[in-house]
């Protein structure tokens, strides 16, 4: 099972990370960014992020990120197998996710 970060961000705040910690689930918009896209997606960095006061939530899942993806990241599009797409979210129930920080 392979283990994923996403950090807090102005889309991805600490109410956000309570309620998918809750959930069990980590949700996504379409990105808006140089992937800019109509289709909603979870995303997420394949390695720790490094940096003091990094902060997020890690999380395991054995569903199979998109094929040709950014080197570092991941992406589950919204609607295929593991997941599903709930108004502008993608979500996808996760096998463990709980919160990370880099505090030194």
């Amino acid at each position: 099972m392979n283990r994923y970060y996403r950090v807090c961000s102005p889309s991805q705040t600490d109410e956000d990370i309570q309620k998918q910690i809750e959930s069990g689930e980590i949700w996504g918009k379409a990105p808006k960014n140089i992937y800019h896209s109509n289709i909603p997606k979870v995303k997420a960095f394949s390695k720790r992020p490094k940096g003091r006061n990094a902060r997020g939530i890690m999380f395991r899942t054995d569903i199979p990120p998109d094929s040709g993806g950014v080197p570092g990241q991941a992406t589950w599009s919204g609607g295929r197998n593991g997941g599903r797409i709930e108004g502008k979210y993608a979500k996808m129930k996760v096998a463990e996710i709980s919160r990370f920080t880099n505090d030194d």
